[in-house]
């Protein structure tokens, strides 16, 4: 039942990469937060929540989505909505970065918002790309010069934090990788010396039998 909820979530969810320009304008109301009748029941959002949690991006925009909307049986969290949004887009989830610049609008931050746009430019591409670039040049008559200044050395800010954890999380794959060869070798050495032991024994009892089949000659 839960697997068949989350297809149907994910697929509702799907509804909300295409309507851009008017998903700013919508008023959402918020479901009921879940609640346990019983100890041993799961969160209906159990199976998202291990997906984003394990990397997924795709996952972790839906969430970002729930949380900011209050659905799901989620509680409504604009932290939780902007940390699951960011995590998305750290992990190559472009369209993560309009909702971003949503939310900073909403808040009239317009200097991260035009930040945000400015990633989705230079990430996205076709009508996403342009439609970006269109809401980021509207901004421009909101900021200063010292504003997009600012906005500008935080997306490359937030550029060069993206390619630093890319950088670790690449070196921590290649180390996990060499300590399983490594592992793999030594299993591989250890079989071939009981192997090898195996067959040193086979061939001293087989001597031994020998010898006391001439002693008894």
């Amino acid at each position: 039942m839960r697997l068949f909820y989350l297809t149907a979530l994910m697929a509702l969810a799907s509804f909300c990469l295409a309507p851009v320009a008017s998903a700013e304008r919508i008023d959402y109301y918020q479901d009921p937060v879940y609640q346990k009748i019983s100890a041993d029941d799961s969160h209906p959002m159990e199976e998202l929540l291990e997906l984003a949690q394990k990397g997924d991006p795709r996952a972790q925009y839906i969430l970002g989505d729930l949380y900011g909307k209050g659905k799901g049986g989620l509680g409504k969290n604009r932290v939780k909505s902007r940390y699951w949004f960011e995590t998305a887009a750290l992990n190559g989830y472009s369209m993560a970065f309009i909702r971003l610049a949503a939310q900073a609008k909403n808040a009239r931050d317009y200097v991260s918002a035009y930040k945000w746009y400015t990633l989705d430019v230079s990430d996205a591409g076709g009508d996403e790309r342009r439609w970006s670039q269109g809401q980021r040049d509207k901004l421009e008559e909101k900021l200063s010069k010292n504003d997009l200044r600012e906005a500008k050395e935080a997306a490359n800010s937030w550029r060069a934090k993206r390619e630093k954890e890319r950088a670790e999380r690449r070196a921590k794959e290649l180390e996990a990788l060499r300590v399983t060869q490594e592992k793999a070798k030594k299993k591989a050495a250890k079989k071939a010396a009981a192997s090898k032991k195996g067959k040193k024994d086979k061939t001293a009892k087989k001597e031994t039998k020998e010898k006391e089949f001439h002693y008894n000659d």
